[in-house]
């Protein structure tokens, strides 16, 4: 097309002489398929094209949704009829097409990539332009830019090229500037940074399903930080269900977030997080388990602190919030917001009605309450939601109440 519009320019009627190809059929190799290269997939696979895709930094479980066939690199060099690339320029992608690949590709493969430049070598591409092999190269970034006069693929005719144009529409750049300002008010609304530079980005369909574990994550891994009386040694994340399909890294990341909080306070966050766990040599496992008994996805949280105390929940997304359904192994039921008071005492008669008359009579009101014991006279617990803080010496007298075991007041508004 742009061959015949030069033409028409300048004056001539060339009708004969330009034709193109049909992509109906043809089998496109997509490499990267994070958000724009499945947007790339949708359209070919609209257009009837037979699609291999391949990426480096996803696992291939998670793209089965996506019903195309997953291939390594060397198969999609071999067999597609056009490539294209939506990837980091990466030790992994650089030169995914060189001089000593370049004979396996398909003759008259078309090469196109508007990702990065040097994902191509552009000596293979003018190697390749000028024996025939390549049918044509499509390519809007470069390894250095702008491209000097004497570039060599200037001179090839089917070597197409734009100056780095990218998303350059007033459309484009309108949606990129709105997609800026949502992303800043969902930041400060809810924690949750989507395309943060020194923070693990998530594709948007992901975040949508992960976004009310990472907003609990921080809350939970705070609780639980209090329990075990601050400074943490060990946490230990279990994934089970569903969510062991993701990229959990942020998740993990807003945990360990909360349980630096009690510690380090507001100079703590979802960035610098993991460097503070490091320099206090704050040990951290992931573990992913394919089930998730009675729930499709849940999280399991477990942390030792400095002193040897663990405390250990699970949690769950319900309606696109976060909700724990288990505390010390105790089957409680609470949303992980507001002031929660976490009692542990005695299995014994008046202890609850003891606990609510204290509150009362400092004027503290119960919001929520959530009981839970291990076996009839045994240990049990309580978590409240109540709508003002304890000062420090009314925690103190409620911790010593009779039958109570520990007092915990944990303020997760």
């Amino acid at each position: 097309t742009p061959q015949a519009n030069q033409s028409m320019h300048a004056g001539k009627w060339e009708k004969s002489k330009f034709k193109g190809v049909e992509l109906t059929g043809k089998t496109l190799g997509v490499v990267g398929l994070g958000r724009i290269g499945k947007e790339v997939v949708k359209r070919a696979r609209g257009l009837r094209m037979r699609v291999l895709g391949f990426d480096p930094f996803i696992p291939a479980e998670n793209l089965a949704h996506l019903e195309i066939e997953i291939k390594d690199k060397d198969t999609i060099l071999s067999e597609a009829d056009f490539i294209t690339v939506h990837t980091p320029l990466t030790d992994t992608t650089r030169d995914l097409v060189n001089l000593d690949n370049l004979s396996r590709l398909k003759d008259g493969v078309r090469l196109i990539n508007c990702a990065r430049g040097g994902i191509y070598n552009e000596e293979a591409l003018a190697q390749g332009l000028e024996s025939g092999k390549l049918g044509g190269v499509a390519l809007d970034v470069f390894t250095n830019e702008p491209v000097p006069a004497d570039f060599p693929l200037l001179k090839y005719e089917n070597c197409i090229m734009t100056p780095h144009l990218g998303a350059s529409t007033d459309d484009a750049e309108f949606a990129v500037a709105m997609e800026s300002v949502d992303e800043l008010i969902e930041y400060f609304e809810s924690g949750v940074a989507r395309n943060a530079l020194n923070f693990p980005t998530v594709d948007p369909d992901s975040m949508d399903f992960l976004e009310p574990y990472f907003s609990g994550g921080q809350r939970v891994g705070k609780l639980l930080a209090h329990i075990c009386g601050g400074d943490v040694t060990n946490i230990r994340i279990d994934y089970c269900g569903e969510i062991s399909q993701f990229m959990v890294q942020p998740v993990t990341t807003s945990i360990l977030c909360g349980a630096l909080t009690l510690s380090l306070g507001d100079q703590v966050n979802v960035v610098n997080a993991p460097v503070f766990a490091r320099d206090r040599k704050i040990e951290v496992s992931e573990n992913k388990v394919d089930e998730a008994r009675g729930f499709s996805s849940f999280v399991h949280v477990r942390m030792t602190g400095t002193r040897g105390q663990t405390a250990e929940l699970r949690y769950t997304s319900i309606n696109k919030e976060p909700l724990v359904f288990s505390l010390s192994n105790l089957p409680l039921e609470f949303r992980p917001n507001g002031i929660l008071l976490v009692l542990r005492n005695k299995d014994v008669p008046r202890v609850i009605g003891n606990v609510g008359n204290f509150l009362a009579d400092h004027e503290i009101n119960i919001a929520n309450m959530e009981l839970g014991r291990d076996q009839k006279g045994g240990t049990a617990h309580s978590v409240l939601t109540i709508d003002e803080l304890l000062d420090r010496e009314t925690l103190e007298k409620l911790s010593n109440q009779d039958h109570i075991m520990d007092a915990v007041q944990v303020d997760l508004r």
